[in-house]
């Protein structure tokens, strides 16, 4: 899904999703996955990277960034425990 999402730029947040449901399901099996740990808190964290580097953003009115910087907050915020687990 992280492939193909670089391809189809359109559909990013469709398999970034795709994404999240795997590595969870992984975890609901496996808590202590280090891969799948690993890789949910990069696809959080690679997810936020795409939103700081979003194209126009210069058109953005400061509700918008606001909204998209609050975004990006919560997604580092959510890939931290998995990390956490995986360095562990």
């Amino acid at each position: 899904y992280e492939a193909i999402s670089r391809k189809d730029t359109a559909k990013q947040e469709m398999y970034f999703q795709k994404r999240k449901e795997v590595y969870k399901k992984i975890l609901a099996r496996e808590p202590n996955n280090y891969l799948a740990n690993y890789n949910l808190g990069i696809t959080y964290y690679n997810h936020a990277v795409d939103l700081i580097n979003k194209p126009n953003v210069i058109e953005e009115t400061i509700t918008q960034f606001n909204q998209r910087i609050e975004v990006i907050s919560s997604l580092i915020v959510e890939a931290k425990p998995y990390i956490e687990k995986a360095s562990q």
